[in-house]
């Protein structure tokens, strides 16, 4: 990861300016996010993937690729983090 100072940014209904910093992931190019858990998942080496409405999505485990396949919808809409 890499952290990179922001500055000082005033908020609203904050008395003194507060650091801010970005932090930006240096994970590889084939990393993906798991649908169930949201963990980072290399899609090369992923013990499950499933395909749904033309998309292949990665899964750190069996149990969550077995999560998904239940209602898949659950996971994909925007929003929406479990059943």
């Amino acid at each position: 990861m890499r952290c990179v100072s922001l500055g000082a940014v005033r908020f609203k209904n904050v008395a003194e300016p507060l650091a801010l910093f970005e932090v930006a992931s240096t994970m590889n190019s084939s990393a993906a996010v798991d649908p169930v858990c949201r963990m980072h998942v290399d899609a090369a080496t992923a013990p499950a993937r499933l395909p749904f409405d033309d998309t292949t999505y990665v899964f750190c485990s069996f149990a969550c690729a077995e999560a998904f396949a239940r209602h898949p919808r659950a996971y994909v809409e925007e929003g929406s983090g479990r059943p």
